[in-house]
């Protein structure tokens, strides 16, 4: 079943799914359920430690951290510490949502070049090789790895159960239609469409598609995009990189798009602009 066309003017309540802002998970496995002000002050007392307290050896912590959409992205960090500083590290992925796998390599690079080689109480990643979530995940992993080579364990969360919500699709997601411009000169007709999706409650994704159209073909189109969110725009350049062939020389009449890798929501809110632009009358000014 399409998502549903909605006309500007029309209230749109989105049932598709909310992001989980926190996520409690079993300690063991992931660091982000601790109190939060007490690991702040640990983890501030540990970093005003004297590297000697620190013991060398090989060191590991296995966490999860969310990102948007609601997928759960695995990272095993590794850190060898001789004399308070790390002399080599890595991480590795067991990627979830195939969009974090560019992120996750530019970070794999960039830890390389920010983390070995200093000492492990001056290491707190901001937003290395773009990817401020997975540099997040880190942190909290080497905040785990502090305490082991420490004798100052950190607190440990009780497991608990996740519920993690439910994806967005395309049965979930609302596309509104805000206009569709018509416009006919010299037999070609543009249709300029202004619309959006919604991923969820509280993201809506603006789009525009103009199509060119000469006898019922589409002999032209473009697509623009204003995304605030990372992962949609990620979702939106796969999309921009593979629709075009597909597309055109397309009868208008019948025209659409199947599902173009993983810009199934992007996709579908394309088709839903043909439909759109199909049923406007016809601008017959020369």
């Amino acid at each position: 079943m399409p998502a549903s066309i909605i006309i500007t003017g029309v209230i749109v309540l989105v049932s598709a799914f909310s992001y989980s802002m926190v996520t409690t998970i079993n300690r063991d496995d992931v660091v982000l359920g601790r109190n939060e002000r007490a690991d702040k002050e640990l983890v501030s007392d540990m970093n005003d430690m004297d590297v000697s307290m620190f013991a060398d050896g090989t060191y590991t912590s296995n966490v999860q951290y969310e990102i948007p959409y609601g997928y759960i992205e695995p990272m095993d960090v590794s850190v060898v510490l001789k004399d308070g500083v790390i002399t080599e590290a890595e991480v590795s992925f067991a990627v979830v949502n195939p969009v974090s796998a560019e992120y996750q390599k530019l970070f794999a690079q960039a830890v390389q070049t920010k983390v070995v080689g200093q000492r492990i109480t001056d290491v707190s990643l901001a937003r290395a090789g773009g990817a401020s979530l997975t540099s997040g995940g880190f942190n909290e992993a080497l905040a785990d790895i502090k305490s082991q080579a420490s004798s100052m364990p950190m607190e440990k969360a009780l497991p608990v159960s996740i519920t993690l919500p439910s994806m967005p699709t395309v049965e979930t997601s609302e596309s509104i239609i805000e206009s569709v411009a018509v416009d006919t000169t010299n037999e070609v007709t543009t249709y300029t469409i202004v619309h959006s999706y919604s991923i969820n409650e509280s993201l809506t994704e603006p789009m525009q598609t103009t199509l060119t159209v000469v006898d019922d073909v589409i002999v032209d189109v473009a697509v623009a995009f204003d995304s605030p969110d990372v992962v949609s725009q990620l979702h939106q350049e796969i999309f921009v990189d593979q629709y075009y062939d597909e597309i055109v020389g397309q009868p208008m009449e019948t025209a659409s798009l199947a599902r173009v890798s993983y810009a199934s929501l992007t996709t579908q809110a394309f088709n839903d602009a043909l439909t759109a632009a199909r049923a406007q009358p016809m601008n017959d000014e020369v």
